[in-house]
């Protein structure tokens, strides 16, 4: 969900301010989700074509639990926590904060192990 579309159904009273971290994290979750394709005995793998092309195969991921666990509200943004990255993991952080901040929202993503 776009933030000017949380906006208006916040508005609206169909949506609660407090429901922003959900969405935040949901919308990460779903970005992660985005590098994997399915396989018929794994579930999903990685999509290497896709990591590679944004840069994700030079750092140090685990894959298998991947995943955004927490969003919290700073001053002027939210801060969102993506576990099972290294810290350095740049290219990764600038992925997901691209697209949220193409989509309205002001987040900084953190990785961490």
């Amino acid at each position: 969900m776009r933030k000017e579309e949380f906006d208006l159904f916040v508005k609206a009273g169909l949506r609660k301010e407090e429901d922003v971290k959900t969405i935040i994290r949901s919308l990460i979750n779903w970005l992660i989700d985005r590098l994997y394709v399915p396989d018929p005995d794994l579930i999903k793998v990685v999509d290497n074509k896709l990591v590679a092309e944004l840069g994700l195969d030079k750092e140090a991921i685990n894959w298998g639990h991947l995943k955004c666990y927490d969003v919290e509200k700073a001053e002027d943004r939210y801060i969102a926590w993506v576990n099972e990255a290294d810290p350095t993991a740049y290219n990764l952080q600038h992925y997901l904060e691209e697209w949220l901040q193409k989509w309205g929202w002001n987040v900084k993503v953190i990785t961490e192990w």
